[in-house]
């Protein structure tokens, strides 16, 4: 099995990376998580969004 997480600060670009992982095989490993990032340089508070998924190796598939 495999494991990975998408993450990132723009909750629309983290969708989109989601989205195109489900269409290659990805499953949704538990929620979404979302956090409190630090502070840009200009001041501006940003999430971080973070989405573990997971993809059965080949030899784990079934050949029903």
């Amino acid at each position: 099995m495999k494991y990975t997480i998408v993450d990132g600060f723009v909750a629309e670009e983290v969708i989109a990376k989601v989205n195109e992982r489900l269409k290659e095989g990805w499953e949704l490993h538990g929620s979404l998580a979302v956090g409190g990032a630090s502070k840009t340089d200009e001041g501006e508070a940003h999430n971080l969004y973070a989405q573990a998924m997971t993809k059965k190796a080949p030899e784990e598939w079934s050949a029903a």
